[in-house]
């Protein structure tokens, strides 16, 4: 029927397993240009993290680790998923920045829960980082008695 309704205009066929196909098609390009920018937002975020100028007189020096002591991405998802992709993907490029080696460390179980009590426990000394996903939102809501809080 010519013309078209405006209602009809832009939307794609009816058929559910063509629009699947396009909308996986473009979730599939849209992946390497996430991690692009995922890398470029955490490489920019670097000079940020550098020590403070002034030190508040209730908080202590931060303490300057060597260079030989490894830099650790807690991951707490198995390895493949997209999350430890990215982390693996960042790990180099944080080594040449820092000048200090960088370790992706998976640790999974209990929705990310067993890497994020292992980073909490981990000395407060700037070696250890999580690399995480937004499911620690949800992990609140699930698991009642966790040993950290997520905000």
């Amino acid at each position: 029927m010519w013309p078209r309704p405006l209602a009809t205009i832009g939307r794609m066929p009816s058929d559910h397993t063509t629009t699947l196909r396009l909308r996986l098609r473009r979730a599939a390009l849209c992946a390497p240009a996430l991690l692009a920018l995922l890398a470029c937002l955490l490489l920019a975020c670097l000079p940020l993290a550098g020590p403070a100028r002034a030190q508040s007189p209730t908080q202590p020096a931060p303490q300057v680790l060597p260079t030989a002591t490894p830099l650790r991405l807690v991951v707490p998802f198995t390895p493949g998923t997209g999350i430890d992709l990215i982390a693996r993907q960042i790990g180099p490029k944080l080594s040449d920045r820092l000048g200090r080696p960088v370790v992706v460390d998976n640790r999974a179980g209990a929705s990310g829960n067993l890497g994020t009590e292992a980073v909490v426990r981990a000395p407060a000394d700037g070696s250890t980082l999580l690399v995480t996903v937004n499911t620690m939102v949800m992990n609140r809501a699930l698991y009642p008695k966790l040993a950290f809080d997520v905000v």
